[in-house]
């Protein structure tokens, strides 16, 4: 893999070679990078800033086109000197072009002095290593244009059997990029957090996944399908761009997290045993149903709803390791179960859906083996893009601090609305999450049914009840 252990600064190389009249523009040292993604333009790039000379995308760190920008026949040439001016007019100071399979094999981009990569290539912007495997003349892939380890792996073709599926039904996506992304998994445990991928204008999507599947500690990588697009042969464009914010994560070293700020495609976080928790959802007649919501940790954040909304506890409780954790739960369970159970016995209260919020795999595995035990049903795992983009706005998916901020804001209006009283004192951040986790499930539930979601002040800001 090109430059896979070496991660020169390919911009500044792009931009010294080939831009005219540029300052030099150096390359974030962040722990903390916003990216602006799009994909599949062909040609009408325009329609996404109202024209040439338009307002321009969203402002980032990085924009990342991922290949077919170009226009098929005799206007191909002059497609790309319109290509080439638009992106001159975007406002981020990196910008890369992978290529597509409708795309030139070699192009200078020089107005814009953006790099366009045409075979696989790695780079490191701030604290995250990148790497692009472009479309191939004749579109093969083999193993050797796969890096050891990434971040972030762009693509112009994506992973088969993830968001690959035709209008025809036909899956499109690599294998070999797929085996190359689990054989990275598995050997270093260190899946890419995120994988930017289009081609297939019609499966445009998010999904999480795990590459490294049968690893006990497996983190899952996030899919983005960016393909903007109609479905089949382009003629307009359909979506628009997407914005993800990549970090370092301050608690663990080594780890980084993604958040989806903007995407105006419904999220597919959700996989087909989930859809159970829902469906079934109605058949215990006989008892009161409670929802547990958990902020996944050894600090664990509660938040337990009955089936009409009402929130009848929430708490933080600390526990030693695994086991201590597995006994307390339970116990956790079984007391606030007897407190709201009626005193004649009649339809008693039961933990009937368990939702979880957290990535840690071997805590995942004590609560699916507590489910087990206890409700007889998986528990849920939300994603904390999907109670986010329920109750969060963009401002505040800003950043995971922002993001944070607000969920101890947010949560204190729903104690107040959903309990009736106030919350004094310090809110800490796992119990608020719980809080929303909780509440977000229940609207998903039709235990809830509120618009706004959130109520908010003309000026954007949350409600929070004195």
């Amino acid at each position: 893999f090109d430059g896979s252990d070496e991660c020169g600064n390919i911009a500044m190389t792009h931009f010294k070679k080939y831009a005219s009249g540029q300052q030099e523009t150096k390359v974030p040292d962040s722990n903390s990078l916003r990216l602006v993604v799009i994909s599949d333009t062909h040609g009408f790039e325009e329609s996404l800033t109202g024209s040439l000379d338009g307002t321009a995308l969203p402002d980032g760190d990085v924009l990342v086109h991922l290949g077919d920008f170009a226009v098929d026949g005799s206007q191909k040439n002059e497609g790309l000197k319109r290509f080439d001016s638009w992106m001159a007019r975007q406002p981020h100071k990196i910008k890369l072009i992978v290529r597509g399979n409708h795309d030139p094999k070699s192009w200078y981009p020089i107005q814009s002095g953006a790099t366009f990569i045409t075979k696989p290539t790695s780079l490191t912007i701030g604290n995250f290593v990148f790497a692009f495997v472009p479309y191939t003349t004749g579109g093969k892939i083999s193993n050797r244009m796969m890096p050891k380890r990434c971040d972030v792996i762009c693509t112009h073709v994506p992973p088969r059997d993830l968001l690959d599926r035709c209008y025809s039904g036909q899956h499109a996506g690599s294998q070999t990029l797929r085996v190359g992304v689990e054989r990275m998994a598995s050997k270093s445990r260190s899946p890419p957090t995120l994988w930017l991928c289009g081609h297939i204008h019609e499966a445009r999507g998010a999904l999480r996944h795990n590459f490294a599947a049968g690893t006990v500690r497996g983190e899952e990588t996030l899919v983005v399908n960016a393909a903007q697009a109609n479905s089949g042969l382009a003629k307009r464009l359909e979506h628009g761009p997407v914005v993800l914010q990549l970090e370092m994560d301050p608690d663990k070293k080594n780890r980084r997290n993604v958040n989806v700020i903007e995407f105006d495609n419904q999220y597919v976080f959700l996989n087909k045993k989930d859809k159970s928790f829902f469906d079934d959802s109605a058949r215990q007649e006989h008892i009161k149903k409670l929802l547990l919501a958990v902020d996944l940790g050894l600090r664990t954040g509660f938040a337990l709803f009955d089936e009409r909304g009402h929130l009848i506890h929430y708490e933080q409780q600390l526990y030693e390791n695994m086991n201590d954790l597995s006994v307390g739960a339970l116990d956790f369970m079984t007391e606030w179960e007897n407190r709201t159970s009626p005193p004649d016995g009649e339809k008693p209260a039961q933990i009937s859906h368990i939702a979880i919020e957290g990535a840690d795999s071997a805590l995942r595995n004590v609560w699916r083996e507590i489910c087990e035990d206890t409700i007889n049903r998986q528990p849920l795992f939300v994603r904390p893009e999907e109670w986010r983009a329920d109750l969060l706005n963009a401002k505040e998916k800003k950043s995971g601090a922002s993001s944070k901020e607000a969920a101890r804001l947010i949560a204190r209006q729903i104690v107040a609305d959903c309990s009736g009283t106030l919350h004094e004192g310090k809110l800490q951040t796992d119990v608020a999450e719980s809080v929303l986790v909780g509440y977000h499930v229940c609207r998903r539930l039709g235990w809830i049914d509120r618009e706004p979601a959130v109520r908010r002040y003309s000026n954007g800001k949350v409600v929070v009840p004195k």
